[in-house]
Parts: structure tokens; sequence; C-alpha cells
């Protein structure tokens, strides 16, 4: 939560609108702006743990890869 500094984990992120799993968009809620999750990842608004090749991310918890759409 770029307003707050506060990390969230994918699931709370999704579900306050910051993440659009459907699109891979990331919400600045500081610059009110939609920008793709690559272009997050480099602002380090999200932590890297997306597979740009499987179009995935890792949980953390289990080491298990889960497709962004399903996350």
């Amino acid at each position: 939560e770029t307003s707050t500094g506060e990390k969230l984990s994918l699931e709370s992120a999704v579900k306050k609108g910051l993440i659009n799993g459907n699109n891979s968009q990331v919400y600045d809620s500081v610059k009110r702006t939609v920008i793709h999750l690559p272009e997050a990842i480099k602002q380090s608004l999200v932590e890297n743990k997306y597979d740009h090749q499987s179009g995935s991310i890792t949980d953390n918890r289990t080491g298990e890869q889960i497709p962004l759409r399903t996350a």
C-alpha cells in the first residue's frame, strides 16, 4: 500500500483493488495511477515473486507457483 507503506499479501492487495489479477495491473495509491505488474515490480511497489515466463506468483507460505489469475 503505497499511501501507508504497509506491506500486503497478494490476496489482500487484490481484495483491496490494488492489484487486478485479470489484467496484471497495479494501482499506485499515492500517484493514483494504474501500471502493469512488471513496472510495479521495477518500482518496488510489488515484491518480485512474479515469474514472467510462467505468469505465476510464488506463494511464500507453500512455495507453490500460482497463476496470477488464480492468486
